[in-house]
């Protein structure tokens, strides 16, 4: 059996749970399956889907030029980049 005591609001500690590793009680129950969706929100959403859209396209515009120009791309900005960056930094 699980000890329930009031808190000066008059709501059941056991109503609502507490945050592990914390003195924090959650005040409110949480839906995490239907929510209010907020402009910032969609525009996410739809930013993500369009490229993963777009991404369908891919194989259909594929070249070995574009294909070593971005690998040489990546080489370049992405593995001499990050290490000319912590070098250059004071």
């Amino acid at each position: 059996m699980v000890n329930s005591s009031t808190n000066s609001q008059g709501v059941k500690d056991s109503e609502y749970g507490k945050i592990v590793f914390s003195n924090v009680m959650v005040t409110r129950k949480r839906n995490h399956f239907i929510r209010t969706w907020r402009t910032l929100d969609v525009k996410m959403a739809l930013g993500i889907l369009s490229v993963h859209l777009l991404a369908l396209f891919a194989p259909f515009t594929f070249t070995w030029g574009a294909f070593w120009a971005a690998f040489t791309s990546y080489l370049f900005f992405g593995i001499f980049g990050i290490t000319v960056s912590y070098r250059l930094s004071p």
